[in-house]
Order: C-alpha cells, then sequence, then structure tokens
C-alpha cells in the first residue's frame, strides 16, 4: 500500500528499526522522519517500523541492547547500582544531606554509564536488525508487487 519505490521502502523500514532501537524513547519518530527526509526514504514506513518498541517490547529490547553494549564496552555490575540504592536508603533514614548529595551524583554518573550501553548496543543491534529488514522488505515489497500485477 506504501507508495515508492521497494527500496525507498525498504531504507523507510531500515531506518525506522535503526531509531527504534536507540533508548531515545519518545524522540524516536521524530528521529526517525528526519533521517527518512534526509535520504530521501519513506517516512511512513519509518515511523511505523519504529514501533518495534512499544509498552510491550522496550524492556526486554532494552536489556539486549544493553548487554550488548556492556559486552563490547564493559561498565558498572548491576550490584553496584543496588549498593547505591541501599545507601541511599539508608542515608535518608538518617537524613545525612551531603551523604545523599554524594550518592545522588553517583547515581547520576552511573545513570550515564548505563545510558551509553544503551546507545553503543542499540547502535550495533539496530545496524544489524536494519540492516537484515531492509533485503527483507525489498524482496517483499518486489514479490507482493510482483504478484499483483500479475492478478
Amino acid at each position: 500500500m506504501l507508495r515508492g519505490s521497494p527500496e525507498a521502502i525498504g531504507l523507510g523500514i531500515a531506518i525506522g528499526i535503526f531509531v527504534g532501537f536507540s533508548p531515545l524513547m519518545g524522540f524516536q519518530m521524530l528521529i526517525a522522519i528526519f533521517f527518512a527526509t534526509f535520504i530521501y526514504a519513506s517516512r511512513p514506513a519509518a515511523m511505523a517500523a519504529v514501533w518495534i518498541t512499544n509498552p510491550l517490547t522496550f524492556l526486554p529490547i532494552y536489556i539486549f541492547t544493553y548487554k550488548v553494549g556492556k559486552y563490547i564496552l564493559p561498565g558498572p555490575e548491576e550490584s553496584d547500582a543496588q549498593q547505591i540504592i541501599n545507601k541511599m536508603s539508608h542515608r535518608l533514614i538518617t537524613l545525612d544531606f551531603w551523604e545523599i548529595y554524594h550518592q545522588f551524583q553517583i547515581m547520576n554518573t552511573l545513570g550515564r554509564k548505563i545510558f551509553v550501553h544503551l546507545l553503543l548496543g542499540g547502535v550495533i543491534v539496530g545496524f544489524i536488525a536494519g540492516g537484515v529488514s531492509y533485503f527483507l522488505t525489498v524482496r517483499i515489497v518486489k514479490t507482493y508487487r510482483k504478484a499483483r500485477l500479475k492478478k
């Protein structure tokens, strides 16, 4: 149903899937539209493919991309985050505000490191998934249009 060449539709799907694996939820649709416009890909296909990350799938996708990013670039252990949360809880009870502030700074740094792993893993997984989806989409669209012309 989409207009455009099979390659433009495939490129739109690939862009949408690539962006869909990024940890920039909430901005993914805008980013996909920008890139699709910039390289003359199908914008509707890119917008639809971004929904690979949705309320049902974002958690497993982000866990997977984090693990890929962490495999490539070693980072903080999950136990470090839990230890900091426990310390913060204890400091809140004792109302030691300077220690709470210090722990928030550590959490901020930890959050940045986690984001870096999510972004790195998202780029790697998104690039692979987007590439595969491009070739599959082009083949499917060509086959569908060919079969439709025969009817």
